[in-house]
């Protein structure tokens, strides 16, 4: 409180102008001659306590949303004192109204040191967090494959998001469609990073992917990631645009790059600055500075390590329909292969993550609903301040109707300090510059005025 009334130039104890209580930086809360309006502008508010309200949301400063939906949005504990209105209004959900997946949720963050100061963001990471070793997360090839990648696609790929409201409450799949593949084919590796099931014509691969500003981009390349671990040449099939264009590049460039250190005996020494081939990916900026670098590099390394020759990505239409398939425009293999590589996804999205999904969805909910209220206490507190400058500059006017304010009285020294007798006699100008002047006319009549003050001896009387 100190430093902002350092900043705002108000010390603690400076009297309001227009109801004389002590001004602090939410005073237009309390200030009784701002009642009124503060009844127009919005009722519900204005019969609020304000107090119920933390100081920053006073100010118009959203505190984070509050982990528990029995509370406030802000995580003040429901008062039952508040009528209904009053509760729903600030986010407060009954006990009874919960699901039974997010009660179990709330009464384990209940047995926890400092509960009810925990955000709602705290508790999707560390319950969307996997809780796995190290080693067991990355993905990685286990041999290089020396085949060239199919020309048409061979395997298929898909991502699914769920509740997309809000970006911090994702829930992600990533899913992967096999024709032809069984399962005693899996490798190790595979089946650590995903859920698999033989189906008729092929395998169908799936898994969660829960990451913080999850994207449905980012589901996709999760689903090609896992598609590269299969110990085969892969002709991926996709159909998200980005993923096909970034991948493609990614792959051009490490098969380039393969090319020439054969070319040159193995030697480093790559390229130039216009060819690029001394980076480790084609673009000019670092993985962490790219759009979900942190995926990209993985699939970097994936293909890298399986060798570029053995991969290749094609883009095929999502979602297609029949008469798609009989007008020619998709093919029918590549409409069934999306399908299952979508029905995999689905699977990684909610299988195992019912719970997820319910606390996810009261927290979108809770979410959407804190900022329309953070909305109108910030108009609320923009009208009022308008209010209170307005009102303060009538009573300024009643007090000084003609504007006659009190002139600044200025301190004179005793004595001055005059030119002596010697000095005074003739007057010393700057010489005036031509862009002081609007035109040649005034600026050559300045100057003749000039020569005569000069020119003129001044005597005493």
């Amino acid at each position: 409180m100190e430093q902002l009334t350092k900043k705002t130039g108000k010390e603690d104890d400076e009297a309001c102008t227009l109801c004389g209580e002590t001004e602090t930086n939410d005073h237009i809360w309390y200030c009784g001659m701002l009642a009124e309006k503060r009844g127009q502008l919005d009722e519900q508010l204005a019969e609020a306590d304000p107090e119920d309200f933390t100081p920053a949301m006073r100010m118009g400063v959203a505190c984070a949303l509050n982990a528990d939906p029995r509370r406030t949005y802000w995580g003040r504990a429901c008062d039952d004192g508040w009528c209904q209105q009053k509760k729903r209004s600030y986010g407060c959900v009954s006990a009874g109204k919960l699901k039974e997946d997010v009660k179990g949720i709330m009464d384990m963050i209940d047995e926890t040191d400092g509960a009810d100061e925990f955000t709602a963001r705290e508790i999707m990471t560390a319950l969307t967090r996997k809780k796995v070793d190290e080693e067991d997360v990355i993905p990685r090839i286990e041999k290089r494959i020396e085949e060239e990648a199919p020309r048409e696609p061979n395997v298929y790929s898909d991502g699914s998001l769920k509740n997309i409201k809000g970006p911090f409450w994702h829930l992600g799949g990533a899913g992967v469609w096999w024709p032809g593949r069984k399962e005693d084919q899996l490798t190790r590796n595979e089946g650590r990073i995903a859920e698999y099931k033989e189906c008729e014509g092929g395998l169908m691969l799936w898994c969660t992917f829960n990451s913080s500003l999850n994207s449905s981009t980012r589901c996709e390349l999760a689903a090609a990631i896992v598609a590269l671990l299969a110990p085969r040449p892969a002709n991926i099939a996709i159909d998200n645009a980005t993923v096909v264009r970034k991948g493609n590049e990614i792959i051009d460039h490490a098969r380039r790059k393969e090319e020439e250190e054969r070319s040159r005996d193995s030697r480093m020494i790559l390229g130039g600055s216009k060819s690029g081939l001394h980076r480790e990916s084609p673009y000019k900026k670092k993985w962490s500075q790219i759009k979900d670098g942190d995926l990209w590099e993985l699939f970097a390394n994936l293909v890298k390590q399986r060798g570029p020759k053995s991969v290749r990505i094609t883009k095929v239409k999502g979602h297609a329909t029949k008469e798609m398939v009989e007008e020619g425009r998709v093919k029918a293999i590549d409409k069934e292969g999306n399908d299952k590589a979508d029905e995999a996804a689905e699977m990684g999205a909610t299988t195992g993550q019912g719970k997820l999904r319910s606390l996810a969805e009261i927290y979108s909910w809770r979410h959407a609903m804190y900022r329309k209220l953070m909305a109108r206490i910030q108009k609320f507190i923009v009208e009022l301040k308008k209010e209170e400058k307005k009102q303060k500059q009538e009573d300024d006017k009643a007090k000084d109707p003609f504007g006659r304010k009190e002139a600044t009285k200025v301190e004179v020294p005793l004595s001055l300090r005059y030119a002596k007798e010697e000095e005074a006699e003739r007057i010393s100008m700057h010489e005036v510059r031509k862009q002081w002047c609007k035109d040649e006319e005034e600026w050559t009549y300045v100057k003749g005025v000039q020569e005569v003050l000069r020119s003129v001896e001044w005597k005493k009387s």
